[in-house]
């Protein structure tokens, strides 16, 4: 299915002219996006994690002080007395690292009421559970101006976000990448660069390749490489997006060794150079018309109904989202997405899905799972 193309002019001249309209539109968004960019650079710069491990046991949980965002605040304090609230995202870890069944869910129950004695019985029953562990466990524990921003094992792979970032900046830069776009959310940041160049996967499948920077400081996202891709789908400049490849770098450290503040800045620097090469990887040329082979692939691929609820259950894709994904691949719409029941066009129904979410941690999430779809089919 060649682009949609709405007037009079011949359909090659409407391509080549929407290529470099593309191609301006990608350098006037570099050029716009350099606050957001900035953004990014300055939390990372910031909010540089307090470390501390402890026992299990020593902590002790509360309720804390309501505020407007977060109706059922709850507060650990630390074996030296000092108090923290508690990050949904920390929240959520203590819950799941409890290891108790359904201790999540009873927890979002208890948000949802609001009440302040629904407060009370979170940290009751976090007391009970971490009070009454048989073995000695130990925490890490990563604060940022009293705020517990993450609950993590006393093993967790502590990859500072600084040098990483300061070196994707510099990769990208040596392959004719630019910044595109940045995402500080206060556990996860995200930087996106593009080649300002376009590319055709099939005849008027226009679309454009960059790469991403993932990485959390508190156990929100592992530190990833990952190849994305713009796509024009009509003279009219309308785009998604989506992530094709992601590279996952960082891993646990062994649970058997302690090791020392040397090791872990060794570590970051092996990291940043890590960075460095998987960047090159996702930005050579080799790379791109391995990412265009897929496009091609999964335009080819059929996907069925029995297919999507398969993949849907899968990547547990919440009951509303998949059924306004579903119902954007079943349209009759051929503008915002390819034609024909394919992998392609239901990649490409997450994408726009992703874009009319305001969330920006979904819409983040939706883009994702988009991206892995191609890689799932590839190797199928």
């Amino acid at each position: 299915m060649p682009m949609i193309h709405h007037d009079s002019r011949p359909y090659e001249v409407a391509v080549a002219e929407t290529k470099e309209k593309f191609e301006k539109r990608l350098r006037d968004q570099m050029n716009g996006t350099a606050d957001r960019i900035r953004d990014v650079i300055r939390q990372v710069e910031n909010d540089i994690p307090e470390d501390a491990i402890v026992l299990g046991k020593k902590l002790y949980f509360e309720p804390g002080e309501a505020l407007p965002n977060l109706p059922v605040p709850v507060t650990v304090v630390r074996p030296d007395g000092r108090k923290l609230g508690l990050h949904d995202h920390a929240l959520m870890q203590v819950a799941e690292k409890a290891d108790a069944s359904g201790l999540r869910q009873f927890i979002r129950d208890m948000q949802e009421r609001g009440d302040e004695w629904a407060a009370k019985l979170i940290a009751h029953n976090l007391n009970e559970l971490y009070h009454n562990q048989e073995a000695p466990n130990r925490y890490l524990l990563r604060q940022v101006r009293g705020e517990l921003r993450g609950f993590l094992s006393d093993k967790f792979r502590r990859l500072d976000s600084r040098p990483l970032l300061d070196a994707f900046i510099h990769a990208v830069a040596k392959y004719g990448a630019r910044p595109l776009d940045g995402f500080a959310l206060d556990t996860k940041i995200k930087v996106r660069a593009m080649v300002p160049k376009v590319y055709e996967a099939y005849p008027g499948e226009i679309m454009a390749f960059g790469v991403q920077l993932t990485n959390s400081d508190y156990g929100d996202s592992q530190l990833a490489i990952s190849g994305i891709v713009d796509r024009m789908w009509c003279t009219n400049l309308a785009t998604t997006q989506d992530v094709l490849k992601k590279t996952h770098l960082g891993a646990r450290l062994p649970d058997d060794v302690i090791f020392s503040e040397e090791t872990y800045a060794l570590d970051n620097k092996a990291y940043a150079s890590a960075v460095k090469d998987v960047t090159k990887g996702v930005l050579s040329e080799g790379a791109i018309h391995g990412y265009l082979q897929q496009v091609n692939q999964a335009n080819e691929q059929g996907m069925t109904a029995t297919e999507i609820n398969a993949w849907i259950k899968k990547n547990q894709l919440n009951k509303e989202d998949a059924q306004l994904a579903i119902a954007k691949f079943n349209s009759p719409d051929v503008e915002l997405l390819p034609a024909g029941q394919t992998a392609w066009r239901w990649s490409n129904a997450l994408s726009w899905l992703a874009n009319e979410t305001e969330d920006e941690r979904k819409r983040l999430d939706l883009q994702d799972l988009a991206g892995s779809l191609l890689k799932e089919k590839k190797a199928a």
